[in-house]
């Protein structure tokens, strides 16, 4: 009798196994039968041009997903723009030389990236750049050519290795009244990952936030192919030189010709050396590609003071980074490990003209 109980246990427990495999295999199918449409929406957020593109089962899914995103996106530029009265960043700077304030979670990670990251960039990327920001004019109401002696004012002001951070109690100090931070190489990719991850919250498991090429993505599309990305020719920005693919990873691309100004023929843009206080020089278009945006966003910007070289050296050895950069010839030049780009026939030369 107990023989003939345990062999029935037995059999019992074979067939409830067989059935919960054909009940997962199903299920599996269901999901992956069902159909989507795409969805987008379009604003100005953070001084750009912001697209969020969803697929999702139908529209009050998706409206609900992309509401959800842009609400993130306006909290988080409320906390860290400079510009706007009140945000964190700007209570940091109204209290440089005063005391320290304390910021959000967001907000500390954000700086804390942005030094880590400046420092591996041989501080090429500087959060401390803003007093040279607004003597030119970049982000203000009108563009000032400097003289030497106002940059050499300015210089000292520079260093994110003054900045005094509490990692316990969370707060930020400017020890100088006249230092101030601007986030703008860094949070707009924070902001865009951000995005992306409510997205995903939301159910959504094929979608794209492009905040004015900071660009992440949230898995292939639905049919598993992946994203297509242009890679904007940067003189000539109706076209792409290159097209990426994205599966989930982020991109973003930074060029001298996103925010200029030109005096007496010369042409002077807003990516400025922290060592010297001009516009950088020998790149003009500098794409990275990273595991998230707010990593591309830092490493695409402080190429322009690294250098072509120290760039390509640094992204070569980065995990998870790859790169195409531009230089001020026209040439193009690519990481080794950059897979799935596609160049048009007229731009295979590596010479953009």
């Amino acid at each position: 009798m107990n023989t003939n109980k345990s062999q029935s246990r037995a059999k019992l427990i074979k067939l409830l196994t067989i059935f919960t495999i054909l009940l997962v295999m199903m299920t599996s199918l269901m999901a992956c039968d069902y159909e989507v449409e795409e969805y987008r929406d379009t604003g100005i957020y953070m001084d750009t041009r912001v697209d969020i593109i969803v697929e999702a089962r139908n529209e009050s899914i998706a409206d609900e997903a992309i509401d959800a995103a842009k609400d993130e996106i306006n909290r988080l530029e409320n906390k860290m723009s400079r510009h706007v009265a009140g945000s964190e960043i700007d209570e940091v700077n109204r209290n440089a030389g005063e005391q320290p304030i304390q910021v959000s979670q967001e907000t500390w990670e954000v700086v804390a990236e942005s030094i880590e990251l400046g420092e591996q960039m041989d501080g090429y990327f500087d959060v401390t750049i803003a007093p040279l920001l607004t003597l030119w004019g970049f982000g203000e109401d009108e563009h000032h050519l400097p003289s030497d002696e106002e940059i050499s004012e300015l210089l000292p002001l520079v260093n994110h290795n003054e900045i005094e951070m509490d990692e316990e109690k969370h707060t930020i100090y400017l020890p100088d009244s006249d230092m101030r931070l601007d986030l703008g190489g860094a949070a707009k990719g924070y902001i865009v990952d951000r995005a992306t991850e409510v997205l995903a919250e939301h159910d959504i498991e094929s979608g794209l936030v492009d905040a004015g090429g900071d660009i992440n993505t949230v898995g292939p599309k639905h049919d598993d192919e992946p994203w297509r990305i242009g890679v904007t020719h940067p003189r000539d920005r109706q076209n792409y030189f290159a097209v990426l693919e994205l599966n989930g990873e982020a991109v973003d691309t930074s060029g001298d010709y996103e925010r200029y100004f030109e005096e007496d023929g010369v042409k002077y843009h807003h990516i400025l050396d922290p060592y010297t206080g001009y516009p950088t020089e020998g790149m003009i278009s500098a794409t990275v590609m990273a595991d998230n945006a707010i990593r591309a966003d830092i490493l695409s910007t402080g190429a322009f003071g690294l250098g072509l070289e120290g760039s390509l050296e640094l992204f070569e050895e980065l995990d998870d980074v790859e790169a195409i950069i531009v230089d001020d010839n026209g040439e193009y030049h690519m990481t080794s490990g950059l897979d799935g780009i596609e160049i048009p026939d007229q731009y295979k030369d590596q010479q953009l003209k």
